[in-house]
């Protein structure tokens, strides 16, 4: 684990925050993907679905074919990424991720990450339009009978809670650029992710830029002085330990 150290995080709000462009994929379909279905650059399927249409129901992929979010919300943390490798390494391949038409990654950015580090280097690639339920079947265990079964069960649920650590900073791009994250985060929660106050009190409002400094502290002793300096200084600051 890393070894932690403290910080200060000072800032001002001044303007009305601009937008950045969304980032665009370098992933692009090969010839033999299925582009309508949303393949990513996969090699021909061997299975097809009954009703012999030519659109397959799965088909390998090599993970590069695969391109992580430019602007993924979340940083991930060491130690999560550590359980992440630990699991994949002694369990293998549990959860999938998800990728958009153009084979950029929505959910499983870090899944991905490891994966290539373990040593994996093809994935099975399901096309879908969202309307079912893709379920991966791991025909090597037994939840009932077999312990490794069961300490996969928890690693999954563990290193997914450890790898969690919202960017506000990507969260107040991607607000500023119309997400409406109302229905996942209470005004109050969203204000102190992105920290800051939210513009006509709503998720979906207008922030406006936020200057920081971090600062890295000797200790908590002088943590604690240097925050009480820049308070009295007028500066809005909270510490922070990582």
């Amino acid at each position: 684990m890393a070894s932690k150290r403290q910080k200060i995080d000072t800032s001002k709000s001044t303007r009305k925050a601009q937008t950045a462009a969304p980032a665009q994929s370098s992933a692009r379909p090969t010839r033999n993907a299925p582009a309508a279905s949303g393949g990513a650059g996969a090699t021909p399927s061997t299975s097809r679905p009954p009703n012999g249409s030519g659109t397959p129901l799965a088909s390998i992929a090599g993970l590069e074919q695969f391109t992580p979010d430019p602007r993924n919300a979340n940083k991930g943390t060491e130690r999560g990424r550590g359980l992440l490798e630990d699991s994949m390494r002694a369990y293998g391949a549990g959860r999938s991720i998800l990728v958009d038409r153009h084979g950029v990654i929505i959910g499983g950015n870090k899944t991905h990450e490891v994966a290539a580090d373990v040593g994996l280097a093809e994935a099975i690639l399901v096309p879908t339009d969202g309307t079912r339920l893709v379920v991966v079947q791991r025909t090597d265990l037994d939840l009932a009978a077999d312990p490794r079964a069961v300490e996969l069960a928890v690693a999954d649920n563990r290193a997914a809670e450890v790898s969690l650590a919202w960017d506000g900073a990507v969260m107040a791009d991607l607000v500023a650029d119309g997400a409406d994250f109302s229905k996942m985060f209470s005004t109050k929660e969203l204000e102190k992710l992105v920290g800051q106050a939210l513009p006509g009190g709503g998720p979906s409002a207008t922030l406006v830029d936020s200057y920081q400094v971090l600062v890295t502290c000797k200790g908590e002793s002088d943590q604690g002085t240097l925050l009480e300096r820049l308070m009295a200084e007028g500066y809005s600051c909270r510490a922070l330990i990582a």
